[in-house]
């Protein structure tokens, strides 16, 4: 590389780099309207709306005697011979925005005198509290020459600069000029908060929950806005994914939600319905929801499952679970910072509702084993594994013995109970839907206990597929 290319490059980046740092202008006064003040015998205030003066501490006995803007130096504030303190004070400024602020007021004078009367001192107010005197420079007296007083303030949402006059002198004078206020505006704010909702989430959701018009709430979580100071924007959210939580156990939603609503404030209430895959809900809209500035609201998960369970086992968990970083906002309003909520472990219950033959001979030989089995299901058909309740098998018509060397007596295990030594000993007797008859000890089948079959899941099957005489 030759020098005038790195020559180039080094003059380059010196230009472009200054650039990067410079702070924003929030508030600047130049005085460059001359004559608005005070002197003696006259005033003029007009037109002068960003800052005030009390004159009404000095003596002002002529024209020459003054606190008044002037047009030295492209304009200035000056004060000659008034004997007294004279109090300038900057309208009140918005800061809210803006961080890394600097107050900011060149002070200086003319003459030799080292009168202590001969004074600026500068002042401000944050948020409308009492006067601090600036840090640097504050307080310029007798014959400083020339300074500029500055203060650095953090954050603030008001700030307001107060400027402290005098000269009793006619020969000095005493002057303060570009007063200024700048300072970095403040990014939209990132701590907006997924917070914890108020309801208990439920411990089970039961398998006869099929109904999109009406689901069923899982899980529940706030938002807040944390508001001022800041930057005074809304968080907008623009799209929410809910994933498996660390008690989920079933890999794959699609086998067991059919669906899932959002509800809240500022959606439909028929809720809005989100997308269902292997791993997770998604929920998106342009924008999906708005928490207003130094607000929250609270929204609730509802999901409907699915007719069909038989891909996953009974009383397996769902967990759903929403990370702040899950959460995506409009880059024009505030953003999330912080929050992870869970529902905890909620289990698929399957509750049988019905019992049904599964297992149904075509011919019964007298006294010959065959086999006739049971199973516990809900209204879709899913098998309730924890259905372990006692049944009686017996019965209901006819004049023969039904017998079971193991007995006609057992609990269901596994929802399920088969007996594969049923006899019946009597030749010739029609076996129909009303030949044999269960009794079950759990409390919810007590339709069935009277030995009638009117109810059961498939009694047709049944009644179709027996009516076979008994061979001997």
């Amino acid at each position: 590389m030759d020098y005038s290319i790195k020559t180039f490059i080094a003059f380059f980046i010196l230009f472009i780099s200054p650039s990067q740092v410079f702070a924003d202008d929030i508030w600047l006064e130049t005085f460059s309207t001359a004559e608005k003040g005070y002197w003696g015998g006259g005033s003029d205030m007009s037109g002068v709306l960003k800052w005030t003066i009390d004159a009404s501490a000095c003596t002002l006995d002529d024209a020459e005697d003054y606190i008044k803007t002037v047009t030295t130096s492209g304009g200035r504030m000056q004060a000659q011979d008034i004997d007294g303190e004279a109090v300038w004070v900057s309208e009140t400024i918005d800061v809210s925005a803006y961080e890394n602020l600097v107050l900011s007021v060149d002070a200086s004078e003319t003459g030799s005198s080292t009168n202590t009367e001969k004074y600026v001192k500068v002042y401000y107010k944050l948020n409308g509290g009492g006067e601090t005197l600036f840090e640097t420079n504050g307080e310029n007296i007798g014959n400083w020459a020339s300074a500029t007083a500055s203060q650095s303030i953090t954050t603030a949402s008001t700030v307001q600069i107060i400027v402290r006059i005098n000269n009793p002198n006619a020969g000095d004078r005493s002057i303060f000029d570009n007063v200024s206020v700048t300072g970095d505006l403040i990014g939209n704010d990132n701590d907006s908060q997924l917070l914890a909702g108020t309801d208990v989430e439920p411990a089970n959701i039961q398998s006869a929950e099929n109904d999109g018009n009406s689901p069923f709430q899982v899980f529940d979580f706030n938002f807040t806005d944390v508001g001022a100071p800041g930057d005074g924007l809304a968080t907008i959210i623009t799209q929410i994914i809910v994933n498996r939580g660390p008690n989920n156990e079933i890999s794959d939603w699609q086998n067991v939600i059919a669906g899932a609503k959002l509800f809240g404030p500022d959606v439909s209430a028929l809720g809005l319905e989100g997308t269902v895959s292997a791993s997770s809900l998604t929920f998106s809209g342009e924008p999906l929801i708005s928490i207003a500035n130094a607000s929250n609201e609270t929204y609730q998960l509802k999901i409907w499952l699915k007719t069909d369970l038989s891909a996953i086992t009974d009383n397996e968990n769902l967990d759903f679970s929403l990370n702040y970083t899950d959460i995506s906002t409009d880059a024009t309003g505030s953003s999330f910072g912080s929050g992870n909520e869970t529902s905890g472990a909620i289990s698929v219950s399957i509750e049988a509702s019905t019992l049904v033959f599964q297992s149904i001979p075509d011919n019964i030989l007298t006294d010959t084993d065959f086999l006739l089995s049971i199973d516990a299901v809900d209204l879709n058909g899913n098998l309730d594994t924890d259905f372990t309740s006692q049944l009686t098998l017996g019965r209901n018509n006819g004049t023969g013995v039904l017998s079971s060397v193991t007995g006609l007596v057992k609990n269901a295990v596994g929802g399920r109970q088969t007996w594969a030594d049923l006899q019946y000993d009597t030749e010739n007797e029609l076996v129909s839907n009303t030949i044999f008859a269960v009794e079950a000890s759990d409390s919810i089948f007590d339709d069935f206990e009277d030995g009638n079959l009117n109810g059961w899941g498939n009694t047709q099957d049944w009644a179709n597929s027996t009516e076979q005489a008994l061979t001997g």
